[in-house]
């Protein structure tokens, strides 16, 4: 386990220089189906990625909301406890996404890696931040997907993520 830290140092190390979506594909395949899911939180916005860690106690508001909701989403617990048991097998840990800046440190992909790198006891985790380029709202028909930084709260956004990752736009 500490190899596979040390790894991810240096991989953070070598990439501090913000990288395009075609980059990051390109550099990183195995991140290429995460930076598509990201891609559909900013349609039609240019996206910078970084490269860095976090600490696992800014994240645990997220974490311990993800957890309660096991007994309800066992599917859920499913997925989380086989990236554990991948994750004990040596496997690579590979970083969650958070938009950069933002207060709240919304995961917006890798929720089930930020449960299972918590319960293995990690104090960090590999994390790639989302620069958004354009942060103009659309037009009046137009659907806009937002980042927890527009929230009042979001506490329970596990469980409604599909009822409010679309809103439509708010009026003045």
């Amino acid at each position: 386990m500490k190899q596979l830290l040390e790894n991810w140092k240096r991989f953070i190390n070598e990439n501090q220089s913000a990288k395009t979506s075609s980059e990051m594909i390109e550099e990183y395949p195995f991140l290429a189906d995460d930076i598509e899911q990201v891609g559909e939180w900013f349609p039609s916005k240019e996206l910078k990625f970084y490269m860095d860690e976090i600490e696992i106690e800014k994240i645990k508001k997220g974490i311990l909301e993800m957890l309660s909701t096991y007994e309800e989403f066992p599917k859920d617990k499913k997925r989380t406890d086989k990236i554990v048991k991948l994750l004990k097998q040596g496997q690579r840990r590979l970083p969650i996404f958070i938009e950069k800046d933002d207060p709240y440190n919304f995961v917006l992909e890798g929720r089930h890696r930020m449960v299972a790198n918590y319960l293995l006891g990690y104090e960090k985790i590999p994390v790639v931040y989302v620069e958004v380029q354009d942060n103009e709202l659309m037009g009046e028909e137009e659907t806009v997907m937002f980042p927890a930084r527009f929230l009042k709260s979001h506490m329970g956004e596990y469980r409604t993520e599909p009822k409010w990752r679309n809103f439509l736009k708010l009026g003045d």
